[in-house]
């Protein structure tokens, strides 16, 4: 189920109810479609780590089953939805591991041949594809090795594969909100695309659109990412408030 907070406060009492209630009838996520060239993504590294990263077929990853079973909240949420596009062979599986062999992060490819399975367990949540075009979907990595540069780098080394395979565009669609996942996919060298997808929560009823980015949706993306824009030599205007991870 949902986690019992709202913008990482612990609900309680009467008024958290009813802000919760109200959350869950009428609410609305703002996620930004971000693209890049794998022949022109920023090579990086991971900060004291050596990793290994490797293309799977989904059924030959077994751990996420043991992993789900220690995980509670939002993270269980998260790797819920990973399991189930896992179990549907919804695309191809990506695996870092450290050098002592153990799962660090992974994330899927999705193109245009798994649709139909896509469509199952995230039905109307993407766009159609080229295809040259991939979805790079799905990213998680272990919470104690956060920060250490273990998601760019494993999407540099899947992205030296797709640039192989002929792929020229990867796709990813972000919640704006996850300032986290937006600073990584930028590091490595991805800009958006001109989609802005928005999920909305209407007396119980879900329901997707997909729009065209506007200003403000630009403007939260280079406040939360200003810093790599720094690092990667790009201009950034100033302004706008970062909010948590």
């Amino acid at each position: 189920g949902e986690p019992d907070s709202v913008f990482g406060r612990q609900v309680t009492g009467p008024s958290g109810v009813v802000t919760k209630l109200r959350k869950r009838a009428w609410s609305e996520q703002v996620s930004i479609g971000v693209a890049c060239d794998p022949e022109r993504r920023r090579s990086l590294a991971p900060r004291g780590l050596s990793l290994r990263t490797e293309v799977i077929d989904p059924s030959e990853l077994g751990e996420l089953g043991a992993l789900l079973a220690r995980t509670s909240g939002p993270e269980y949420a998260f790797l819920r939805a990973i399991e189930r596009a896992r179990r549907a062979r919804a695309g191809d599986l990506v695996v870092a591991r450290t050098s002592g062999g153990r799962l660090a992060a992974v994330h899927f490819v999705h193109d245009e041949r798994r649709r139909a399975a896509l469509e199952r367990v995230a039905p109307g949540m993407y766009p159609p594809m080229a295809a040259d075009e991939v979805l790079t979907e799905g990213v998680w990595c272990r919470p104690e090795l956060r920060g250490q540069g273990v998601v760019p780098a494993m999407l540099d080394a899947s992205l030296g594969r797709l640039a192989e395979r002929g792929v020229r565009r990867a796709l990813a669609i972000i919640d704006l909100a996850n300032t986290r996942s937006l600073r990584a996919f930028r590091r490595v060298g991805f800009e958006p695309s001109g989609v802005v997808r928005l999920d909305r929560r209407r007396l119980g009823q879900w329901r997707i659109d997909f729009e065209a980015l506007d200003e403000q949706t630009r403007a939260r993306w280079r406040a939360a990412t200003r810093e790599e824009a720094r690092v990667a030599g790009v201009h950034v205007a100033a302004g706008g408030r970062v909010g948590p991870p």
